[in-house]
């Protein structure tokens, strides 16, 4: 019977925003001689639990003819013919299994000092991100970034598989990088990194909504009079009934004549950037609206 593969998606609903720093009890909590001070709010190390599978798998076929090759070897041994063969097959089956456990290990922080030194630091203007596959840092301020987030979880046979995390963070002039489950705890960072984008941005766009001015979020727009999304033109507030974060798809729900609930558009949570402020900011719209 094969296997029936499911793909769930997690948007994140609007966050209470705490101010202060979030105590860690983790290990990797700060970078090794690193104290945490007023202005150095978090620090995160990779994680170094290494991924396990939810479902048996076949030996791999390398693995499977090693195991034959051994046993060969181990029987017939009698003669000289036989050992000179063994020692022939042996490393064509014992070099590449070798090399593959090598390369695929080095994935991992346990195994590699180098990725194990790679740290996200998130401070009171801004983060600082040391990527996993190298290169020099990158520094981001909070008032200029652009973040999008994907959350993603697969349910193989009604068993759960560890959740995904990616974040595209940018800014003008300031590069880019993708942050993800690598550095350790992403379901407390995450939302802090989001939070501080609301903090550090979001009087500025109330102030160019209140100027009669169109904030673009990626896949859509917000302005004081209506929500505009590519395609669909736009739709008056006091015509929007709910603007909900579900299931990885941010809706846009509007009413038809009879007063039943439709959806006007639907895009996922990873094309909204900087989700948490578009929605802080539209609800605070519709509810202007309802007023």
């Amino acid at each position: 019977m094969p296997q029936k593969l499911v793909r769930r998606r997690y948007g994140c609903q609007p966050v209470l925003i705490q101010h202060g720093p979030v105590p860690l009890t983790r290990r990797h909590a700060y970078s090794e001689g690193t104290e945490p001070s007023g202005d150095h709010l978090m620090s995160h190390g990779p994680s170094t639990t290494t991924p396990t599978c939810t479902t048996r798998r076949r030996e791999p076929s390398y693995t499977a003819a090693l195991l034959w090759v051994t046993r060969q070897c181990t029987t017939h041994l009698q003669t000289r013919e036989n050992v000179f063969n063994c020692l022939m097959l042996m490393p064509l089956f014992l070099v590449p299994g070798l090399l593959y456990y090598w390369f695929a290990m080095r994935r991992f922080p346990d195994f590699s000092r180098k990725r194990a030194a790679q740290r996200l630091h998130l401070f009171e203007e801004g983060l600082v991100v040391h990527p996993p596959s190298g290169g020099d840092p990158v520094a981001l301020r909070w008032d200029s970034l652009r973040l999008q987030q994907e959350i993603t979880q697969l349910v193989i046979n009604g068993v759960p598989a560890p959740t995904k995390y990616v974040y595209s963070a940018g800014a003008p002039g300031h590069g880019s990088v993708r942050i993800t489950e690598f550095y350790e705890d992403p379901d407390i960072w995450g939302p802090r990194m989001q939070d501080a984008v609301v903090r550090a941005q979001g009087p500025a766009v109330l102030e160019t909504l209140r100027e009669g001015g169109t904030v673009p979020f990626g896949a859509l727009s917000l302005s004081r009079t209506a929500v505009s999304a590519p395609g669909k033109g736009s739709l008056p507030w006091p015509k929007v009934r709910e603007v909900r974060a579900a299931g990885g798809l941010v809706r846009i729900m509007t009413t038809d004549s009879s007063g039943d609930p439709v959806r006007w558009s639907h895009n996922h949570a990873k094309d909204i950037t900087n989700l948490h402020l578009f929605l802080a900011v539209a609800h605070s719209l519709h509810k202007q609206s309802a007023a």
